[in-house]
């Protein structure tokens, strides 16, 4: 079945999904992290299995061997985020005179200047670096960076670079992407490499919400999946609405190809591609207030929605 195919069938359904959940540990990733627990010791063995997130184009450093990054690899468990950074020279070219030249890696928020909130950097101990995260002095235009932590626990850099992060750090940010950057005093950068995570949208009536509108007149509800560095990456799909109705009409899920259902249910399980404002209703409801869900999370049939959006709809009398 082609992929075209697939997300008519997909989108053109209505249902329902319950998903108060966010992320394990407090983490609220717009992304779907691989699972996986790492050594933090600066070698690659027990990566295998995990697929680089992001691949750089080769020869684009300024800064010559040792600072061309190759790829980007990301994976969590119940505890910590791991990040990982390669090099296209198996090793990284970390300086004497500037003694802060090497990797860094940004998490970057949903603030409008897609500022960083957790970063990893090299300190002047060659194989160390400390993993800051950012406060708010006063208001949200003046911030700084706390250390969260300093030394070979959090961070190394071997043949890689690589590091942990306690998910807790990430519970007042919601991380839509990561970079990174290999620093330096006199070039900054050296090298990079980002990426927004892949970002589901559901809107009604053409906004993000909230929406109201009188009793009788129609709701249109559309949903699109920008899904950059995952496109193809296998996935457990959800469309969804909670209803103002009684258990267990609250929430239904519609099951393909079998049709609504009462409860939690996978709608499908497929891979991600990319479609824009696709109308998966349009009707008039029942007076009452209405959440509209999106969701896209790992193909295990468990709805911990790692992509969310939702719409909030009030239907007045």
């Amino acid at each position: 079945m082609s992929k075209r195919s697939v997300m008519v069938w997909v989108v053109i359904i209505f249902g329902v999904f319950f998903c108060t959940q966010t992320a394990k540990g407090g983490l609220v990733f717009k992304g779907m992290i691989p699972n996986g627990t790492i050594m933090i010791d600066g070698e690659a063995g027990d990566w295998v299995g995990i697929k680089p997130l992001l691949e750089d184009a080769e020869f684009d450093t300024l800064c010559g061997e040792g600072t061309d990054f190759e790829s980007l690899y990301l994976c969590r468990d119940d505890q910590y985020l791991y990040w990982r950074l390669d090099t296209y020279s198996g090793f990284f070219a970390l300086g004497t005179v500037d003694s802060w030249k090497g990797p860094l890696i940004h998490f970057r928020d949903d603030r409008p200047s897609f500022n960083t909130a957790v970063k990893w950097q090299k300190t002047s101990v060659d194989s160390e670096g400390r993993l800051l995260k950012r406060i708010y002095n006063v208001d949200e235009d003046r911030f700084e960076y706390a250390l969260v932590g300093e030394g070979t626990e959090w961070g190394v850099i071997g043949d890689i670079a690589e590091g942990k992060i306690p998910l807790s750090v990430f519970e007042q940010y919601e991380i839509i992407g990561v970079s990174g950057w290999y620093g330096s005093k006199d070039i900054n950068p050296c090298d990079s490499v980002s990426s927004r995570f892949a970002v589901p949208d559901i809107q009604a009536n053409g906004s993000d919400g909230p929406v109201t509108v009188a009793d009788g007149t129609p709701v249109s509800v559309t949903v699109e999946l920008t899904p950059v560095e995952y496109a193809g990456f296998n996935a457990d799909w959800w469309i969804a609405v909670h209803t103002p109705f009684s258990a267990p009409g609250d929430w239904y899920t519609y099951v393909y190809p079998t049709g609504w259902m009462p409860g939690v249910h996978r709608c499908v399980q497929t891979p991600l591609f990319e479609f824009v404002g696709f109308e998966v209703l349009n009707m008039a409801l029942p007076a009452g207030p209405y959440t509209f869900y999106f969701a896209v999370d790992p193909p295990d049939g468990v709805p911990t929605a790692e992509l969310l959006d939702s719409v909030a709809v009030e239907v007045t009398p």
